[in-house]
């Protein structure tokens, strides 16, 4: 009948066209044969789910970034011949950020996509985020390729917002003059809303910064992170005898 079929898959990634001789005999005694080249051009279809460059994407930002700022980019490639890549955000922190894409050529068609914050990032707010990138062609598979999915961390930098402030301003104290040197007076407190356990910003540090008179230079000393001021030496050492010391 001369009906020409395919006895396997074609598949556009690995031949994207085929020519076929066919020849053609007769059944006279004095033979005679025809021939034709049949090509066979084979048509891309979008049947290859996109695979990430990196499946693990990891990236720190200072808080106080707006809403709309870039955080990262993700690649994807497609070995398909046109792509038609749509990414797609998953996870519960996922709506926290957006994805947009462009299309690059390198070999396979690649696909950059920019997450951007959707929110402001405040730090005393949510410190980490993690979510998913995939893309539509892959969730809609329901493949278990790993490749098919890259894990964004996002980690939010503390920044030094806020100063501290003394939980009493202005404190008046009375001792003997015979007060025992090494006697605790009393003890400084502070807040700090930047205070996070473990980071750069946590706690406050206490000085002494002027003493008047400063006849009294000496006599006291405050603990750098409690706050407990101390009586270093006897007062009755400071020979000009002042009644008060600030």
């Amino acid at each position: 009948s001369g009906q020409m079929s395919v006895i396997q898959g074609l598949n556009y990634e690995s031949a994207k066209q085929y020519k076929v001789r066919v020849d053609v005999t007769d059944d006279a005694l004095d033979l005679r044969t025809g021939t034709t080249t049949v090509t066979i051009n084979v048509v891309d279809v979008q049947d290859e789910i996109p695979v990430f460059v990196d499946i693990a994407v990891s990236v720190s930002v200072n808080e106080n970034q707006g809403s709309n700022s870039f955080v990262v980019a993700v690649t994807a490639v497609d070995p398909d011949s046109t792509s038609n890549v749509q990414f797609v955000l998953l996870g519960t922190d996922a709506a926290s950020f957006s994805i947009s894409q462009a299309l690059i050529q390198q070999g396979h068609i690649g696909v950059v996509g920019n997450i951007y914050t959707n929110i402001n990032l405040d730090y005393e707010t949510k410190s980490s985020y993690q979510f998913y990138v995939t893309t539509a062609d892959a969730k809609n598979s329901g493949t278990s390729m790993v490749s098919a999915t890259a894990t964004v961390f996002v980690t939010v930098n503390d920044l030094n917002e806020f100063s501290p402030v003394l939980s009493v301003a202005n404190q008046v104290l009375s001792f003997a003059d015979i007060t025992a040197s090494g006697t605790v007076l009393t003890v400084v407190t502070a807040n700090d809303n930047d205070d996070r356990i473990g980071l750069p910003n946590h706690g406050v540090t206490f000085s002494i910064s002027n003493i008047f008179p400063s006849s009294g230079t000496g006599l006291f000393y405050v603990h750098h992170t409690d706050g407990r001021l101390f009586l270093v030496d006897s007062f009755t050492k400071d020979v000009s005898q002042p009644s008060q010391y600030t």
